[in-house]
């Protein structure tokens, strides 16, 4: 019988990761067919998305608005 030694440990079992998420961390995706990739980059033409942020001041007044509630509106709104 031989000891194990700290360097003699797998990089899994020095991190604490269980078997099964040390496997699905060496797993990787497979690649998508050709005729996927073409299809999915036309949708994305066809479609366009756009992202809408919040503006800082109002989300900011919000939780200043929020934080100054009295015990009897935080009630109400729970």
């Amino acid at each position: 019988m031989t000891a194990t030694t700290p360097a003699q440990t797998p990089p899994t079992q020095a991190t604490g990761a269980t078997p099964l998420l040390a496997a699905a961390a060496r797993m990787q995706a497979a690649q998508l067919p050709a005729a996927c990739q073409e299809a999915i980059f036309k949708t994305g033409e066809k479609f366009p998305t756009t992202r809408y942020a919040i503006p800082d001041e109002p989300g900011n007044a919000l939780i200043v608005a929020m934080a100054n509630l009295t015990e009897a509106e935080q009630a109400e709104l729970t």
